[in-house]
């Protein structure tokens, strides 16, 4: 029996408006980890290293508020570690009406079609899954949006124990790691840019892109 952990985390927006600024892709991604111990362990060096070279870091690393000098030394670590990727891209202008006007049925439904596809690939009957993911800003309730993910994990988990929660970035490792990699395949998807991308390419199992172009 192994207990995998899946740390969630989502880039783009949920303004399904056409205006200037707003994503064109919502996207989850997961990162599966067996053992955290060691990268959990050289996130944090890394952060003691670049607070003494004077490249402080908050109260965790975050892709988009991070420096570039910062960033690509996490990328850097990251890449010399082991883990899974996958993400789900979910095109707003091709999303359903319904589903545009529920921010939270639309997220729900990006989880369910993420980890239906997932989960079967990741875990067997006998494995425990543990669903951790990053407390979205959207304005929805953390008590919600755990909910919301615990019902979609007793749809597809193939074993009878799991548990799901929803903490804020700062609180895991676990969630670095997904909030770089959602954010490195946004850029891929939204800008055309592989710079950070390609650091964990090797990384990424899966990229559906469940509406299309």
């Amino acid at each position: 029996m192994t207990r995998l952990l899946v740390f969630g985390d989502e880039s783009g927006d949920l303004n399904f408006s056409e205006v200037s600024g707003s994503s064109k892709y919502f996207i989850l991604t997961t990162v599966t980890l067996i053992n955290d111990e060691a990268i959990s362990h050289a996130l944090l060096r890394l952060r003691r290293e670049l607070a003494w070279d004077h490249f402080p870091v908050d109260r965790a690393f975050h892709a988009q508020k991070d420096r570039n000098t910062v960033r690509f030394q996490v990328l850097g670590t990251l890449a010399k570690h082991k883990f899974r990727v996958d993400a789900t891209l979910l095109n707003k202008r091709r999303t359903y009406q319904r589903l545009r006007e529920d921010n939270l049925r639309f997220y729900k439904t990006a989880w369910f079609q993420h980890l239906k596809f997932v989960a079967p690939r990741i875990a067997s009957p006998m494995d425990e899954l543990f669903v951790i993911a990053a407390t979205i800003t959207t304005g929805m309730r953390r008590e919600a949006v755990q909910f919301a993910i615990d019902d979609v994990v007793a749809q597809v988990a193939r074993g009878p124990k799991f548990r799901t929660a929803c903490w804020a970035a700062s609180e895991d490792p676990g969630l670095q790691v997904a909030d770089y990699c959602s954010w490195a395949i946004q850029r891929k998807w939204e800008n055309g840019k592989d710079d950070a991308y390609s650091f964990i390419a090797d990384k990424i199992k899966t990229e559906f892109n469940i509406f299309g172009e």
